[in-house]
């Protein structure tokens, strides 16, 4: 199982792609993230590492078996930057 995992750290995204033998251990870093408030989102794939490799991003957006988005985690990192960009404090 294929995760391409969406994290806020640092008031910057980072996109993760990370493989998992079982859905146990998806679940657990899955609930560590929330809790560190990190999360923003994932996609899962169910596919091995090699076909997932192989796929463009029009094939990714496409062949996500499921995926999930925390719109209010997208919005804050957004009127975070917006604020940093116009000087204003945080």
């Amino acid at each position: 199982m294929i995760v391409e995992l969406y994290t806020f750290e640092d008031e910057f995204r980072h996109i993760e792609v990370r493989d998992y033998s079982s859905l146990g251990d998806w679940e657990k870093d899955y609930m560590i993230l929330r809790i560190r408030d990190t999360w923003a989102g994932h996609k899962i794939f169910n596919t091995t590492r090699e076909k997932y490799d192989a796929m463009d991003s029009t094939q990714r957006a496409n062949n996500a078996d499921s995926q999930k988005f925390d719109r209010s985690a997208v919005v804050k990192h957004f009127n975070l930057n917006k604020n940093y960009i116009q000087g204003e404090s945080k």
